[in-house]
């Protein structure tokens, strides 16, 4: 497993305390999982680098004092104005049961219908599966390469793992490809006129 972070156990769980470990560049966390609650608290760059790659990878978090355990980030909060992380939950999972994940769908390839005039419109940026946590994928690549102007992918499209289901609306629309509206206009209007020829 690629992603290792490193985390201490916090013993002060008041609001000043917080602030404090926030100013170090320390941000206050949650371990939890079916018998645990633990209030941590690891390095915010290493937190934000994660969110960065737009992954939501299994992770082996490093409690000081030795103790490993398998995450996911389960739920982040920031300042509303600022966009400061203040908090973040770590979900311990465990290798031999289901989760239910949101992965992000990486667009690859450039469209054909886009060369030729069209605009690829993105409706949904990430599906949720059901899976083991070794098998459900960090991320979803979906080829774009052969769409044509009037195309579109929808979630049940989507080529996924053995032993991974998908639990979003199979009918999800995740991306299509439309003409621009002045085109649109300029065809209907001719299909218009050849009509009434």
């Amino acid at each position: 497993m690629g992603v290792r972070m490193t985390a201490q156990q916090r013993t002060v769980l008041t609001k000043g305390a917080a602030r404090q470990l926030r100013r170090s560049g320390r941000l206050p966390a949650v371990l939890y999982g079916q018998q645990l609650e633990m209030p941590i608290h690891v390095a915010t760059k290493d937190v934000e680098k994660q969110l960065r790659t737009g992954r939501m990878e299994l992770m082996e978090l490093e409690v000081e004092g030795g103790d490993h355990y398998q995450v996911i980030i389960a739920e982040v909060q920031r300042d509303s104005l600022t966009g400061e992380l203040l908090h973040v939950d770590f979900q311990q999972v465990s290798m031999d049961k289901p989760i239910k994940l949101k992965v992000p769908v990486e667009l690859i390839g450039a469209a054909q219908g886009v060369k030729e005039g069209g605009v690829l419109i993105i409706q949904e940026t990430s599906v949720e599966l059901e899976g083991l946590p070794g098998v459900i994928p960090p991320v979803i690549e979906l080829d774009v390469s052969q769409l044509n102007v009037g195309d579109s992918i929808h979630a049940s499209d989507l080529k996924l793992p053995e032993g991974v289901t998908l639990l979003s609306s199979p009918e999800d629309l995740l991306v299509s490809i439309t003409l621009p509206r002045g085109v649109q206009d300029t065809e209907e209007a001719t299909d218009q006129v050849a009509a009434e020829a």
